[in-house]
């Protein structure tokens, strides 16, 4: 037999009204009060209206994003055996190439990427050396049956993905240069600056062409993250009493 206090369920019925309470007035807040979040992989334009984003340019078949897929594939399938990577050392050897092993760098930090595609490029002499060993292995077979699928990577390939490392190159060292615990509030308008124009000398650059339509989003996005930095007060007046900036303005 269970013996049930009233004091108990009256304290549990004013609890719960409690909560009900507490609850209701989260959802009114929340009604009220809507925040605007901001995405960082979002390429859209701070405070700007539809009519002024640029459409984007279709990928090219065959182009950048064909290439990358092709040594991206290489790079994982010779660090995922140990045979391979076996292999990858002795045509090195042979070859007299003292580069690089390759890493697997997809669907990794785009910085992990970066540093596959580098690699790769510096090992491209060995790659197209084992390619074409296994070319002549499988001569007259399906590729489906080739390890590497048969996939061949041209000079002209080769340049562009030496093109693209040179752009994330950038990024990659503005990342070094803002990280850490130091003072450089000061310095975040100028890096941007400095950022969107490298990016639009390199989208005029005719060495440039294979990465036409990865230009337009990648220069869109530090443009609003300069439009946000440039409404905070902290950052403006940083900027402003920066003795170098300071000189700039007189």
């Amino acid at each position: 037999m269970q013996i049930i206090i009233l004091d108990e369920v009256e304290d549990g019925e004013n609890k719960q009204a409690d909560v009900q309470e507490l609850d209701s007035n989260i959802e009114e807040f929340d009604n009220d009060e809507e925040l605007e979040e901001i995405d960082p992989d979002d390429a859209s334009n701070h405070n700007s209206s539809t009519e002024d984003e640029s459409p984007s340019l279709a990928p090219a078949e065959g182009g950048i994003g064909h290439t990358l897929m092709k040594v991206d594939y290489i790079c994982q399938r010779v660090s995922s055996l140990s045979a391979q990577q076996r292999e990858f050392k002795l045509v090195s050897k042979k070859l007299g190439c003292n580069g690089p092993q390759l890493i697997a760098g997809y669907r990794i930090r785009w910085n992990v990427a970066y540093n596959s595609w580098q690699q790769a490029y510096q090992a491209r002499k060995v790659i197209d050396q084992i390619l074409d060993d296994e070319s002549k292995k499988f001569a007259g077979r399906s590729a489906a049956t080739h390890y590497f699928k048969g996939y061949e990577i041209s000079k002209k390939e080769w340049e562009n993905i030496n093109s693209l490392t040179q752009v994330l190159e950038e990024y990659l060292a503005l990342t070094l240069r803002m990280e850490g615990d130091g003072p450089n509030s000061s310095m975040i308008l100028y890096e941007y600056y400095r950022l969107i124009d490298n990016l639009e000398k390199r989208k005029k650059n005719h060495d440039f062409t294979v990465l036409q339509a990865m230009f337009d989003p990648m220069i869109v996005v530090p443009k609003k993250y300069l439009a946000l930095a440039s409404e905070c007060s902290p950052i403006l007046l940083a900027t402003i009493l920066h003795p170098a900036w300071r000189l700039s303005l007189i």
